[in-house]
């Protein structure tokens, strides 16, 4: 189980088959959801967060984006991500995985994302798209 998460942590391949797995857009496919109206408004605000006492999901997609070019390997996230990328990954993992299991549509009867789908979006989990192979 991937809990207890650190500030950072040290490389794990159960974290990062689970990462790989679940982030399961590619760095342009964040990028422009992103920088699109409705991912321009996702997630809470570092200041909202840091509010609530909880890591931002637009601070974790820079993160991503940060991971994806040298995370398509074990051995290459070994390699380039620093022990704070490792705790970020591990972040990712558990919300990816909370949110896969909250009840609720992914869009509401206008055809609008939900809260639930922007969520998983800038925390870089397309919940239309498959799990990915790795």
């Amino acid at each position: 189980m991937l809990s207890n998460v650190k500030q950072s942590e040290e490389p794990s391949s159960e974290v990062w088959w689970e990462w790989r797995r679940l982030v399961n857009m590619n760095a342009s496919e964040l990028q422009r959801f992103l920088d699109s109206p409705e991912g321009k408004v996702a997630g809470l605000s570092r200041a909202e967060a840091k509010s609530k006492g909880i890591r931002s999901g637009r601070e974790s997609a820079g993160w991503i984006l940060k991971m994806l070019p040298c995370g398509r390997s074990y051995a290459s996230a070994v390699r380039c991500w620093t022990p704070g990328m490792w705790g970020w990954a591990r972040r990712q993992v558990a919300f990816i995985r909370r949110m896969r299991g909250v009840r609720g549509p992914l869009f509401d009867k206008e055809g609008n994302a939900t809260r639930k789908h922007l969520a998983l979006l800038v925390w870089g989990h397309d919940p239309q798209k498959p799990l990915r192979e790795v």
